[in-house]
């Protein structure tokens, strides 16, 4: 088998799949706007309150040689380590590239059916699934899909991830329409505060701006964290933001029913 590369056999009819009755993408307006920190702070606010969260990751390219994906890790570790990383994340790539270039650059093709299949058993007798992608909602995985395929294939709700900064209103505008154009609900925005600085003048007005912009649509502010390792801090902060409560969730221990 390729390196970085992990074969799933037996791929379901994607219509046959159970997905759990919360199911999300994360998605982002850019690569490094904080989607890996909202959705491991989803999967560890849902964890905390007792529900069984699953994440997954399709692709992640630039993952050093013989090491874990780092994103895939951190999802795993807000989830409670209940999947191994390879379930987490069944296609890695060394080279920081979009998926369908990285892999036609390795010599791999990335089969939706293999995607399929990682996606039933990563998330299988779930409360609620987490789906990260990579970049962007089309951002390529093969010349024929991009993120905006899969989450309209696994019936995912959206949440998009921007930066607090200015530009964002225009960027997050084109994700929401890329969005709603392939058909998909945006359950949230989320503006993600990426450094410890004194907020500009962009990112004290943005949040309103977005709201008046995009009616309907949940708009919360995630704060800074300054180590987006400490799970409980993530769980603290998906929770006192607001986020949480701009999703349809199942009740607290709604498994132990």
């Amino acid at each position: 088998m390729t390196p970085g590369v992990r074969a799933v056999a037996n791929p379901p009819d994607p219509g046959a799949m159970r997905v759990s009755k919360s199911a999300f993408g994360v998605t982002g307006t850019d690569t490094g706007v904080g989607k890996t920190i909202i959705a491991a702070a989803l999967a560890a606010a849902l964890v905390r309150r007792g529900a069984r969260a699953g994440v997954f990751k399709p692709v992640e390219t630039g993952v050093a040689a013989g090491t874990d994906p780092p994103d895939a890790a951190l999802l795993r570790a807000a989830a409670g380590a209940t999947h191994s990383v390879a379930s987490v994340c069944p296609f890695t790539f060394v080279e920081p590239l979009a998926p369908m270039i990285a892999a036609e650059r390795a010599g791999i093709r990335i089969g939706l059916d293999a995607l399929d299949a990682a996606f039933a058993s990563a998330t299988e007798d779930t409360d609620a699934t987490i789906v990260e992608g990579a970049g962007g909602l089309l951002v390529p995985i093969t010349e024929h899909a991009t993120y905006a395929t899969l989450f309209a294939r696994w019936r995912l709700g959206v949440i998009i991830v921007a930066a607090n900064r200015l530009g964002v209103l225009n960027h997050t505008a084109l994700t929401v329409h890329a969005a709603e154009s392939a058909g998909l609900r945006v359950h949230a925005v989320v503006l993600n505060t990426l450094t410890a600085a004194p907020a500009g003048l962009a990112a004290l007005t943005n949040a309103d701006a977005l709201r008046r912009l995009l009616p309907g649509r949940p708009v919360v502010a995630f704060p800074y964290l300054s180590d987006v390792h400490h799970i409980p801090s993530l769980a603290g902060a998906a929770a006192s933001c607001g986020l949480l409560a701009a999703l349809p969730l199942p009740p607290p221990d709604a498994h132990r029913a």
